[in-house]
């Protein structure tokens, strides 16, 4: 069955890594951070949310990759995030978005390898075809904000699924 927990996950990328030849690099979504028990809101995550996993994946010799979770959220229910027309609820994922590229930035130094983060934007919506300009220039705007600090220890990417038309 599906891993219940941070350590039956981490036993089932072993149990697969035993099975394929090669360097292993795990990418972790930022929802998998280990919160202790505590609510910690995705606008608030630190790399220190993420210590046990640089721990486990030196002891075993992975590399760690680290993506923004910006779905399965109430905040994203509607299908707009980081181009959201609710400036509180962009800000929120924008703040997302940049602790996870601090996290990376964390992940990739403990790891002297840099660290990929793939930001995943999945905002829009195809059948809804006025406007999209004004959804398109504030993604950029909200991307520009994120990109702004430039990191040593990681490199960002861009998968887009953006407005309905991958990319």
């Amino acid at each position: 069955g599906a891993a219940r927990n941070i350590e039956e996950l981490k036993a089932d990328f072993d149990k697969a890594a035993s099975m394929i030849p090669g360097k292993k690099k795990f990418c972790l979504h930022a929802i998998y951070l280990d919160n202790k028990g505590e609510d910690v809101p995705r606008d608030q995550i630190k790399p220190e949310h993420y210590e046990t996993w640089i721990k486990w994946a030196k002891e075993r010799g992975y590399g760690l990759n680290l993506d923004p979770t910006c779905f399965s959220h109430p905040l994203s229910a509607d299908g707009f995030t980081l181009s959201h027309h609710d400036e509180k609820i962009r800000k929120f994922w924008i703040e997302h978005t940049k602790r996870c590229r601090d996290i990376a930035d964390a992940m990739g130094k403990a790891q002297n390898d840099p660290c990929i983060m793939n930001v995943w934007v999945h905002d829009g919506c195809k059948d809804v075809s006025v406007n999209h300009y004004l959804y398109r220039e504030t993604l950029k705007k909200s991307l520009d904000e994120i990109f702004a600090d430039k990191k040593e220890w990681m490199k960002d990417c861009i998968e887009g699924k953006i407005f309905g038309m991958g990319l």
